[in-house]
């Protein structure tokens, strides 16, 4: 059984193995109960950022939005 961090990775970002660098957080900020990370990263040259909204209620994550960013 595929533990929810590594199912979230092939279910969402299935390319995350062919990342030429590791992710740079840029900022991560707790706006009305929401979490925003925003991250950059490079991928086959070219460098891209992207903006994650995680709600968390009691410890417990309830929901996740990703907004993918273009290139920069």
């Amino acid at each position: 059984m595929l533990g929810p961090f590594t199912f979230w990775l092939e279910r969402c970002f299935p390319t995350a193995d062919h990342l030429d660098t590791p992710v740079t957080t840029l900022q991560i900020v707790e706006v009305g109960g929401v979490v925003l990370h925003r991250y950059e990263y490079t991928a086959t040259g070219r460098t891209y950022r992207n903006v994650e909204a995680t709600r968390v209620k009691n410890g417990v994550v309830h929901e996740v939005e990703v907004y993918f960013g273009g290139a920069v």
